[in-house]
């Protein structure tokens, strides 16, 4: 029942933006459609043929936030008159080995600052193949750091430089950065990272987040093992969660190489890796900060019900809940209105740089085609209601 008020859950979409969101959740309805579309863009973004026009005019405007940095603040103003949060994030990823990443690090630092400037931005976010390449987290991940080569050692230190960088910013200013997660088999030296940066800036307070996909067999014991070893370390804790975003990847991967597959086999077990998540981390809200990100509808009833049954007010400081813009906002706005934490996770970026981000939330991330009938459902009740 909390979530089937649509006036609630459209009140700041204009009518224009109501009709283009219907028609978009229609095209991504028919699956084939979808693969076929999705396909094609990504071949024509190879052979360099420009996409960016057709780009801008569905996805673009739906899910993303702007191109800039100003434009993504000043939508989250916009969302703060209706007692919703936003974080920004720079949306580049997969960079190549040899990119220049001094522009996206003064992207990230700005980024940093805005946030500890705006109330309705509790949180920064950063990809890590955004300032390392997936090679080198690949090559780093594959080994432990003393079978390091010279020059690879040298890579793993420059890594390293660039985010206590980052992190010595967050921390001057008192802004708790997320890391996002990366593939299973880049994903190792980004925990290690995550817990040196633990180690060095969450002495006083959560300044570095991991972020677990609980799609892993692994990841609920792993979020357990991070969590103790921060307490042996005395040091504050926080975790982002989220159910993971490479699903086919991960799968073809696998099989093509001849090794079981990291991910669950079915939706129902990742379901429950993940509620049990939740409850590990509500269970503890004294001691971790729970940054839950999911469209799961019943994930979200389920988090109500662990702060009910913790006698939590529902805008305890230690626990946030998100979900993508343009996607599930019966869920987001419903549940702001009801005086939950609530963020928009906000992409922004030129057109050509979230491209790939795009591309890769529509074909990989299962939660932008699952929930596509309810979205149609429920726009099409808010546009009758509204008599347009």
């Amino acid at each position: 029942m909390h979530f089937t008020d649509t006036k609630v859950a459209y009140h700041i979409k204009t009518d224009k933006e109501l009709k283009r969101a219907l028609l978009l959740f229609r095209l991504m309805k028919n699956p084939v459609f979808s693969k076929i579309g999705v396909r094609s863009l990504r071949l024509m973004m190879k052979m360099g043929i420009p996409i960016e026009g057709i780009v801008k005019a569905t996805l673009f405007n739906h899910f993303i936030g702007g191109e800039t940095l100003q434009e993504g603040s000043e939508l989250i103003d916009r969302l703060s008159k209706v007692n919703m949060n936003g974080i920004l994030d720079f949306a580049t990823e997969d960079i190549e080995e040899d990119e220049n990443v001094d522009a996206t690090l003064d992207e990230l630092c700005r980024d940093i600052r805005i946030t500890a400037e705006n109330k309705h931005i509790p949180f920064a976010v950063f990809k890590p193949s955004a300032l390392t390449s997936v090679k080198l987290l690949e090559n780093f991940s594959s080994k432990p750091k003393e079978a390091y080569s010279e020059k690879e050692l040298e890579q793993y230190n420059q890594m390293v430089d660039i985010y206590h960088k980052v992190f010595s910013l967050a921390k001057e200013l008192n802004v708790s950065l997320m890391i996002d997660a990366e593939e299973s088999w880049t994903q190792q030296v980004v925990d290690d990272m995550a817990m040196l940066m633990m180690e060095k800036y969450n002495t006083s307070s959560v300044i570095a987040i991991n972020t677990y996909q609980l799609y892993r067999k692994d990841r609920l014991n792993y979020l357990k093992f991070q969590f103790e070893q921060a307490k042996l370390k005395g040091l504050h804790f926080g975790a982002k969660l989220v159910r993971g975003a490479y699903m086919e990847k991960e799968r073809k991967r696998a099989f093509e190489r001849g090794y079981e597959s990291p991910i669950f086999n079915t939706k129902e077990e990742t379901d429950r890796a993940y509620n049990a998540a939740q409850k590990f981390c509500i269970d503890h809200y004294k001691e971790i900060i729970l940054f839950s990100g999911t469209h799961n509808q019943y994930s979200n009833e389920y988090t109500m019900e662990l702060m009910r049954e913790n006698g939590l007010p529902q805008n305890h400081p230690n626990i946030w809940i998100s979900q993508l813009y343009g996607m599930c906002d019966h869920i987001s706005y419903c549940m702001a209105d009801m005086g939950y934490n609530v963020c928009k996770y906000i992409p922004y970026g030129k057109v050509k740089i979230v491209t790939p981000y795009l591309l890769r939330r529509a074909e990989e991330n299962s939660s932008v085609t699952s929930h596509v009938p309810k979205e149609i459902s429920l726009i099409k009740k808010e546009i009758n209601r509204r008599n347009i």
